[in-house]
């Protein structure tokens, strides 16, 4: 009994032991376990749809299980959906405030859409739970390094690897952060220290190739290159980079027979092939390249990447570019790769003129995926081309959603901001774009031309220093630094950087136009001129050197040399309707009324179709007074082109000297009727009701008008929006709007005084308002609108 007892509980404690054992493998927490392990290993594989899957499986039995969220953002990442990828941190990060890996990674994606506060913010939270973490501090000094304190990125950074010895990250800030110094054995060391823990690394093996090549070490380089690809044969990327470097050596042979032998090695890899055709393609042999390119698509006929490629070698035949398009479009559907085809075919129809064709496009991909990026940011492109931009700047910034680190979307934004009178955001946007340190020189050319726009001089001289130090063949790069040296009157310095076009610059001319402009800016106008016949003396019919040349001599009063150069080019070329022009401009400033009036109607005559003599003969009638006939040649050329806002405009101005101040009015409500965002029209009409309307609901409606002036980054524009509040009684308004305009250190100009001192007068602050007044009234100032007030309230301050 006993015995049937012991084998009755023992099969009961076996069968109890399977049940448990069973019950545990069907917990939720383990099947959500299971998941997550197979998700992570395909993560791993690179097998990205499925990792997808088994983190959504995870996610079904456990809604807020972080690690499969997690998961799902590094997946997001992987594929480069980065609304999605933002999303699922976020929601992570609330669920699990205390995990570090998560804040890191929220840091690194801030740190990549430019947002370096947000950046810092979350380095800091982490520091502040663990004051020595390699990655924060590695993050940290990575935010400082981009906002150019090198000091504490330097500080940060080896903070991080004293934390760390050898971590990737630190070792890529400091390597960053000596390369920009020319400091690369310092650069190198860290770089192999890293990659002695971390050898397959591909940003150190990236990095540690940009600082060889830097440096001028291009043996090390290329047995780096070898070894790595050694090592990384399916390295494509990599590959890529060592056929751009053989041919930036100049070996052109070496590499089209590195790529000859991967093609052989990797038959199945169309990547290589690819390669191969576009390295023909550029290398001046396209008939050799479109063949094998051909064959290439007749065996593979469903690769849509070399349809795409062919696309691309015929673009300067846009009908044939796009007929290989729409192959893809009819083939592929709506699938992404019909939809990026559509993309492209847009982009030829906008440069073709057909916009409405090019928009229908754009908005039939938008319809099928909301976040395309890059149809976004072309119909961005296309309503900021409309002067539509609010409508571009929502585009552009929902494209940025989506790839925040496109610098030719920040480029566009950056303009829209621009031309929307919104300085400050277009100055934030650059420097977004700025931090992102575009490699491709023209992104970087682009990115400079915008930020001197917008008067932000010395940070497009630094990035166009670092273009250079990349590469000081590029003369392109080497005008814009210098003229950016102008403008900032660090003459020494333009005068080293001329020299140093000099040596690049495969036409001595344009050494000489540089250095023509560099004179003209300093005021030498005889050094000026010598530089610019040098140039024409080369260039017979360069424009720019023309004009300039006839600019300046006007300016030294040398009217002789330059009016018989334009004598010599018309005798040679009567038809040359530039010289034609000039020489009317000539004859204005020396005072030959007669002559210029004469110039002018004679090209008027020969070609009715041609806008500037109208305006430069109405100038000659101006300068003399004789406005019934300046305001009659105006109404010629609007007979010639109606409605066209530069001769509606000057016209405008006209009648405003004249005291016809009706007719001006009308003629800016004109321009506004179909360009609503015409700057200079708003301000012009919205200046006009300030001065002379009466009643509140006019002044009411010109301050509604003008409320697009305050963001101008044009100081009498804000002046016009500033003065609006004392004409209705609210000078507290405008003296704080001028007062931060002269914060800025603004022009010294007098009406500007005379308004703040105005303003302060009728505030009861009589001081403040005598010394602005005394301003607006030096000595040697010029009549202007206003100034017989502005004595009668200095006498009333006094």
């Amino acid at each position: 009994m006993k015995t049937k007892f012991k084998e009755k509980l023992s099969s009961i404690l076996v069968t109890g032991a399977l049940i448990l054992g069973l019950s545990a493998c069907d917990r939720p927490e383990t099947k959500a376990a299971k998941f997550i392990e197979q998700a992570e290993a395909h993560l791993e594989a690179g097998r990205l749809e499925k990792a997808q899957l088994d983190a959504k499986n995870s996610l079904q039995i456990q809604p807020q299980n972080v690690e499969a969220i997690f998961l799902l953002a590094k997946i997001a990442e992987r594929q480069q959906n980065w609304q999605e990828m933002n999303a699922l941190l976020n929601r992570a990060g609330e669920l699990a405030p205390e995990r570090i890996d998560i804040k890191i990674k929220q840091a690194q994606f801030a740190l990549l859409r430019g947002q370096m506060d947000e950046a810092q913010k979350i380095a800091e939270s982490i520091l502040a739970m663990e004051a020595n973490h390699p990655e924060a501090l590695a993050l940290r000094s990575a935010t400082k390094l981009r906002q150019g304190n090198m000091a504490g990125a330097e500080e940060d950074g080896l903070a991080a690897w004293k934390s760390e010895p050898g971590n990737a990250s630190a070792a890529t800030v400091l390597a960053t952060l000596y390369g920009s110094q020319k400091q690369f054995e310092k650069a190198l060391k860290y770089l192999d220290e890293g990659l002695q823990k971390d050898a397959t690394n591909q940003g150190l093996i990236f990095l540690k190739l940009q600082v060889l090549v830097t440096s001028g070490q291009h043996d090390e380089a290329e047995q780096q290159y070898r070894e790595q690809l050694a090592l990384q044969p399916e390295n494509q990327a990599l590959g890529q980079s060592y056929v751009r470097y053989l041919i930036a050596r100049n070996k052109k042979d070496v590499a089209i027979d590195w790529l000859e032998q991967r093609i052989d090695n990797h038959p199945d890899n169309q990547g290589y092939q690819i390669d191969l055709v576009q390295f023909l393609y550029r290398q001046g042999s396209p008939e050799v390249a479109l063949e094998r390119l051909d064959k290439m698509i007749q065996e593979s006929p469903k690769t849509y990447e070399l349809l795409f490629t062919k696309a691309q070698f015929l673009a300067t035949s846009p009908q044939e570019a796009m007929a290989v398009l729409q192959q893809i479009v009819e083939a592929g559907k709506d699938n992404p790769d019909a939809l990026r085809a559509r993309v492209q075919i847009a982009l030829h129809l906008v440069r073709g003129g057909q916009e409405a064709e090019a928009e229908q496009q754009l908005n039939y991909v938008i319809e099928r995926e909301p976040t395309n990026a890059e149809a976004l940011m072309v119909l961005g492109g296309l309503k900021l081309k409309r002067n539509e931009t609010d409508a571009a700047i929502a585009d552009l910034r929902s494209s940025l959603e989506q790839a925040p680190d496109s610098i030719r979307t920040l480029l566009l934004l950056a303009e829209a901001h621009g031309v929307n009178g919104q300085p400050e955001l277009r100055k934030e946007t650059l420097i977004k774009a700025l931090q992102l340190n575009p490699s491709e020189e023209q992104i970087r050319l682009g990115l400079a031309h915008q930020l001197i726009s917008a008067n932000m001089l010395e940070p497009a001289a630094q990035l166009l220093r670092q273009t250079l130090s990349r590469n000081a063949t590029n003369v392109s790069v080497w005008v814009l630094y210098i003229d950016t040296l102008v403008k900032q009157k660090k003459w020494a310095e333009a005068e080293e950087a001329l020299q140093a076009l000099d040596e690049h610059a495969p036409d001595r001319a344009l050494v000489d136009f540089t250095r023509a402009r560099m004179y003209r800016a300093m005021g030498n106008y005889s050094a000026a001129a010598k530089h610019y016949l040098a140039v024409l003396d080369v260039h017979k019919n360069h424009v720019n050197a023309l004009t300039e040349y006839v600019q300046v001599s006007i300016a030294d009063k040398r009217y002789a040399q330059a009016e018989k150069l334009l004598q010599q080019r018309l005798k040679q070329v009567p038809a040359d309707i530039v010289s034609q022009g000039l020489l009317g401009g000539l004859w204005l400033a020396k005072g030959d009324y007669a002559g210029a009036e004469s110039q002018f109607k004679s090209m008027i005559k020969t070609n009715p179709k041609s806008l500037p003599p109208y305006i430069d003969l109405a100038s000659v009638y101006k300068v003399q007074g004789k406005t019934k006939q300046a305001l009659a040649t105006f109404d010629q050329a609007l007979a010639q082109f109606p409605d066209q806002p530069r001769l509606l405009i000057s016209k405008a101005q006209l009648l405003e000297s004249t005291q016809d101040y009706d007719g001006a009015i009308a003629l800016y409500r004109q321009i506004l009727s179909t360009d609503a965002k015409n700057t200079l029209a708003v301000n012009n009409l919205a200046a006009l009701i300030a001065d002379h309307a009466t009643d509140k609901a006019s002044l009411e409606e010109a301050l509604k008008l003008a409320e697009s002036l305050q963001s101008s980054s044009n100081p009498f524009f804000i002046d016009t929006y500033a003065w609006l509040y004392y004409r209705l009684n609210q000078p507290e308004k405008t003296i704080s709007l001028l007062e931060d305009l002269m914060s800025r250190g603004e022009l010294n100009t007098p009406v500007f005084h005379y308004h703040l001192g105005a303003a302060y007068l009728a505030n009861g602050q009589k001081e403040m308002a005598k010394s602005e007044l005394e301003k607006a009234l030096p000595k040697d100032v010029s009549p202007y609108k206003g100034i017989e007030d502005a004595k009668r309230l200095l006498d009333e301050a006094s």
